[in-house]
């Protein structure tokens, strides 16, 4: 009787089975999704394979000896909470194609959220509150449908019975992590580290136990500190220069909007007007992620020292908007974006909104869209147009019908179809058609946005106000529709969730000249803005940013990865030819942290460059040095140690 003998063990082959299957399957189509293809891929597929056969076999290890030694009720709780952790798995299949974070790294951020951030997230997923919390009612119910599942499988595993031998089974899930080790160990060695960082989240556990070699790269100091409020209002109380005029100054910040996507067809205001005024052949963000780039923007600063601005109780707001105040201007703030989110409201506006002289802000949670509340942007800002003093003022606008779901008035003509339906963007896999529908609700919302631009400036011209105001349009980061094989934006430093429009109208220009139009950042837009209030740029001691006017300005970009609420550690340099993506050692302090590992290295077509690694440290130092120089340690020439 094989089926009696103590060497073998019955188990619910038909569960098990259905849950290596799902597992194996997720992970397979992971990897034939992930751009670009390589030799790697067999490697990543077999480990795959192993991690999933191990993590299998140690459920059934565990159900096993549950089943032999303990009391029943503890079977259920275990294929309860197995099925919970197995839900994990599809989660983290959704998030590494949407966002490239996986389940852990979710969970992590929410917990690093305060009730109100957590709240907002939430609406900016632009799902309704209720259904997140059918959802989260359900998550709760899983552990009893798992054991559902398992009662009605198991019935059919014992119609025909499949017998483990006890000692084949121990000896294989022991030599199997072994046989992984060996198989990472013999290729760890010729795996390229851009390869690995692509394929290593498609794995069940998003680990190996070796990782290839990386370049290091050892400077001689950690980043500057970000300079003490204290002093950096001293400095501004220093200011007694008055500029010869105060034109009125209006500053659009759309969010998620891509440079790609402004044309005669989608956006023809703001085509022509592009092509009416300065433009870059490269604009990038701040950041991937709206608080880094609204830092960068506000603090004409790099945004690594977003958080540590938020974290040391600062409450005077944006320096560039203290010195537009001493200088009498007066602000006024019209957003259909939450600017509380992260705490940005006080780290741009001061505490109690000091530094605004009318605020204007229209929510819009569900069931109130977007673009209705860009609507009412424009209503409210051309009844005050035509009482506003003809100087002295500054209009900033924030945004938010390019934000996903991308919306627009249900009267407005749709110019763009087919579209894609609500919550379509959370499918695992997207066709070609699914993702052109999609950008299709994106060129629509953009069409909208330029609709209401249009109505701005036509309002300009009528009170005669155009010709001599400075407008100032950018987006806060881009857009990605599974170019790079994820949606949305802050998932990776890619060009399309970084490249954003940066247009610039000075007035009359008062014969000023941009000597050069070929890159551009967020940092520079106030220091541009005071370079030509002044006739010169004064103010070079106090802002990090430089000025669009310069001829000699910083001849880099610096963009972070979006980190949550937390410091950014990952970053790129770009000088317009090259693209350098790093990552700093110490994650948790990277103002104590002097090593950087190289992520990546493109050119200017995004094309990532393979050289040899032994001459790539030298190559980047070539190209980097002067931007090693200014983030680290200003004036400091000495070459980076290499390990």
């Amino acid at each position: 009787m094989e089926g009696n003998s103590p060497s073998k063990f019955p188990f619910n082959w038909v569960y098990f089975s259905l849950l290596f299957g799902i597992l194996f399957s997720l992970t397979i189509f992971n990897f034939l999704t992930i751009d670009p293809i390589s030799s790697s891929r067999i490697f990543f597929l077999l480990y795959s394979l192993g991690q999933s056969f191990l993590e299998i076999g140690l459920m059934i290890c565990c159900a096993w000896l549950i089943q032999k030694y303990l009391p029943k009720i503890f079977l259920p709780i275990f294929i309860g909470l197995t099925f919970l952790y197995f839900l994990t798995h599809i989660i983290d299949f959704i998030m590494a194609r949407i966002l490239d974070m996986t389940f852990l790294d979710t969970i992590d951020f929410v917990l690093d959220e305060n009730f109100e951030n957590f709240i907002e997230m939430l609406h900016a997923s632009g799902i309704p509150l209720m259904i997140w919390i059918a959802m989260g009612a359900g998550v709760l119910l899983m552990p009893a449908l798992g054991y559902g599942i398992y009662l009605l499988t198991e019935k059919l595993s014992r119609k025909r019975p499949i017998f483990m031998r006890q000692n084949a089974f121990l000896q294989g899930l022991f030599c199997l992590p072994i046989a992984l080790f060996i198989w990472d160990f013999s290729a760890s060695g010729i795996i390229n580290a851009n390869d690995y960082n692509s394929y290593l989240k498609s794995l069940p556990w998003k680990k190996t136990f070796l990782q290839p070699k990386s370049i290091w790269l050892t400077v001689n100091y950690p980043p500057k500190k970000l300079q003490k409020e204290e002093q950096v209002l001293e400095q501004v109380e220093k200011i007694t220069f008055t500029p010869p005029h105060r034109p009125n100054i209006y500053l659009f910040i759309i969010e998620s909007f891509r440079e790609d996507f402004v044309n005669d067809k989608n956006s023809p205001n703001l085509e022509k007007f592009k092509q009416e005024n300065i433009h870059f052949d490269l604009s990038l963000s701040g950041g991937n992620g709206t608080h880094l780039s609204w830092y960068s923007i506000f603090h004409a600063n790099f945004p690594l020292y977003w958080s540590e601005a938020k974290n040391s109780s600062r409450s005077e707001g944006s320096i560039p908007l203290k010195i537009l105040k001493k200088l009498g201007y007066k602000i006024h703030v019209y957003s259909s974006a939450q600017l509380t989110y992260y705490g940005m409201e006080e780290l741009i506006f001061g505490n109690n909104r000091k530094l605004v002289d009318h605020f204007h802000l229209f929510p819009h949670y569900y069931p109130v869209k977007a673009c209705d509340s860009d609507s009412q942007t424009i209503v409210k800002f051309q009844e005050y147009l035509s009482k506003q003093s003809p100087e002295g003022n500054i209009h900033i606008f924030f945004w938010d019908s390019t934000h996903f779901d991308y919306s627009w008035p249900e009267d407005f003509p749709l110019k763009f179809k087919p579209i894609s339906n609500d919550f379509s963007y959370f499918k695992a896999h997207h066709s070609d058609h699914d993702i052109e529908m999609i950008k299709n609700r994106y060129r629509n919302s953009v069409n909208f946005v330029d609709h209401l631009f249009g109505k701005f400036i036509t309002s300009l011209k009528n009170q005669q106000a155009y010709e001599d105001a400075v407008i100032i349009v950018t987006g806060d980061h881009g857009e990605e529709f599974m170019e790079h094989g994820h949606m949305f934006h802050c998932s990776e430093l890619v060009k399309e969730q970084t490249h954003v429009p940066l247009y610039y109208k000075f007035g009359n220009m008062m014969g000023r000249t941009v000597p050069n139009t070929a890159l551009a950042s967020h940092m520079e837009i106030f220091p541009s803005i005071f370079d030509y209030i002044f006739g010169e740029n004064l103010l070079s001691d106090l802002l990090e940013g430089n000025s669009i006017f310069e001829k000699s300005k910083w001849a880099y970009t610096l963009t972070a990865r979006y980190n949550a609420s937390r410091t950014p550690y990952e970053f790129f340099l770009h000088n317009g030819k090259y693209k350098l993506i790093a990552r700093f050692k110490n994650r948790k302090n990277i103002f104590g942290s002097k090593e950087l590992q190289i992520i990546g290295l493109k050119d200017q077509n995004e094309q990532n460059i393979v050289k040899n690694p032994q001459e790539t440290p030298s190559f980047i130092w070539q190209e980097f040095k002067e931007a090693f120089d200014v983030i680290f340690k200003a004036g400091d020439s000495s070459q980076p140690k290499i390990p």
